[in-house]
């Protein structure tokens, strides 16, 4: 998947009030980075760093 920089941008507070600081932040990185760029690998990324850790 290489570097990639995010360009957070402004967002209405109304859209993230209710949600977690973790959910708010990836709606946001999946945002920045556009519907043309959400592949199957960035999915899985995005699960993998949100799924629970068990060891």
């Amino acid at each position: 998947m290489g570097i990639r920089f995010l360009e957070f941008k402004k967002v209405n507070p109304g859209e993230i009030a209710n949600m977690s600081l973790k959910t708010a932040t990836v709606i946001q990185a999946i945002k920045s980075l556009g519907k043309e760029d959400i592949t199957s690998e960035v999915i899985q990324k995005i699960r993998e760093n949100l799924s629970e850790k068990k060891e």
